[in-house]
């Protein structure tokens, strides 16, 4: 949880927003952990993909403004359907890292432009939804949690290298999504 959090809050202060959750949540245990493993070098890959993907990013925003979304359950739901349909085929780190970038780009959005309350649950509800899914897709496979959060480290290294040399991030070039909707799928 706290990878999560810390990364949400290191996006956001990318973009000169405070997320004033700082004593909240896991974070407030922080001393009390001996092995932080959020990594500057992840955060800055969600803000790459942020950037890349600001059209997308922008239009979920205003889809889920379209849907009326001004409660914290229906955020939860929408944010818990585009996960699901976005990792249909299993968790892997560039589609987890795609999540961050939509989580953490949505609420940026929520705080610039709305209600600044809303947007600090939107946000704290992005970082338990990112960190369940991690930490689910750990212990499901089984790894030493070293390995997969290098993994993880290595992947963000990656997308970060690729997207300043202007070339595509993606797994498969021929992929049209880059980023999930919260879209009307049912």
């Amino acid at each position: 949880m706290l990878f999560a959090e810390d990364l949400v809050d290191f996006v956001l202060k990318q973009y000169e927003i405070t997320w004033t959750e700082n004593d909240t949540g896991i974070r407030r245990f922080r001393n009390r952990l001996k092995k932080h493993f959020f990594k500057p070098e992840i955060g800055k890959a969600v803000c790459d993909l942020i950037s890349e993907n600001e059209v997308a990013i922008t239009s979920s925003y205003y889809k889920l403004i379209e849907k009326g979304v001004d409660c914290i359950d229906d955020f939860r739901y929408e944010a818990s359907i585009t996960t699901i349909f976005h990792l249909k085929y299993g968790y892997n780190r560039l589609k987890y890292l795609e999540l961050c970038a939509l989580f953490c780009g949505v609420a940026g959005l929520f705080f610039q432009r709305g209600d600044e309350t809303f947007a600090r649950t939107v946000a704290s509800a992005s970082s338990q939804l990112l960190a369940y899914i991690i930490n689910f897709s750990i212990y499901d496979k089984n790894v030493f949690r070293d390995e997969a959060w290098f993994d993880l480290l290595i992947t963000a290294r990656m997308i970060s290298r690729r997207i300043k040399n202007g070339l595509s991030y993606k797994e498969d070039d021929n992929d049209d999504i880059i980023l999930p909707y919260f879209d009307n799928y049912f």
